[in-house]
């Protein structure tokens, strides 16, 4: 029997399940897209949804998180799963997702009407998790939609809607661009600019490692004990008038 969730998020509503029906359709739209020429990116980051999860577990004293296809349980059974209530409803973009299923499980643990994994380098291996969690799962569980995009963050967050989805960043740094730090800098200024416009006024960031440039006026949450370090899991908030 699958573990009692701490809180039960509400059922989606029809235009819930409709308003994530169309972010899908315009990402899986870029599929044939050509891509954003980008020689300057080296590898992924070190860090991902796993490592989101993994380090708010060590804050928060939960169980760990590991990449198996029970991960659901796994996070269902987090004491303080509420602290990601604010996934609810929305569809949960997932930048630099990895080769992990975790953020998927998280958006279905949670309520999320829809999950947008954006990997442009380990897309196929993302999607095989997934399916793996989805018929480990098939029957038992609420699962939600998803798409994976193999392109560049930038290409993909230009084409999401503004203030539409709830987003997930985890080692987004300039790491990734090694061999032109200018260059670097003004992905993570743009990509942090159109985080800043896709997420409404009632959404958040999870971010951890990510150096994403973002607008004034965000409200940051650590997990930690309220310190301000870069690879700390954090809620970012966006107020109206962000």
């Amino acid at each position: 029997m699958s573990p009692r969730l701490e809180y039960q998020p509400e059922p989606l509503s029809r235009e819930q399940r409709a308003h994530a029906e169309e972010v899908l359709r315009v990402v899986d739209a870029l599929r044939d897209a050509e891509s954003f020429p980008n020689p300057h990116t080296l590898r992924t980051g070190s860090r991902n949804n796993a490592s989101f999860l993994r380090a708010y577990c060590i804050r928060v004293d939960c169980e760990n998180i590991s990449d198996q296809p029970d991960s659901l349980d796994q996070i269902a059974r987090m004491p303080k799963l509420r602290h990601f209530a604010e996934l609810a409803g929305k569809p949960l973009l997932d930048i630099g997702a990895g080769q992990s299923a975790l953020g998927y499980a998280l958006a279905s643990a949670v309520g999320a009407s829809a999950y947008i994994g954006v990997e442009p380098f380990h897309g196929e291996k993302l999607r095989e998790d997934i399916e793996k969690l989805r018929d480990n799962y098939a029957g038992s569980r609420e699962l939600v939609p998803y798409t994976v995009a193999e392109k560049d963050i930038r290409q993909v967050l230009r084409s999401i809607p503004d203030g539409s989805v709830n987003v997930l960043a985890a080692g987004i740094d300039s790491s990734l661009f090694a061999l032109e730090v200018d260059f670097g800098d003004r992905v993570l200024g743009e990509a942090g600019a159109a985080v800043g416009r896709v997420i409404p006024s009632d959404g958040i960031l999870l971010s951890i490692g990510s150096e994403l440039t973002l607008p004034i006026g965000v409200k940051r949450e650590f997990f930690n004990s309220g310190d301000s370090y870069e690879y700390d899991p954090q809620v970012v908030r966006f107020p109206k008038g962000k």
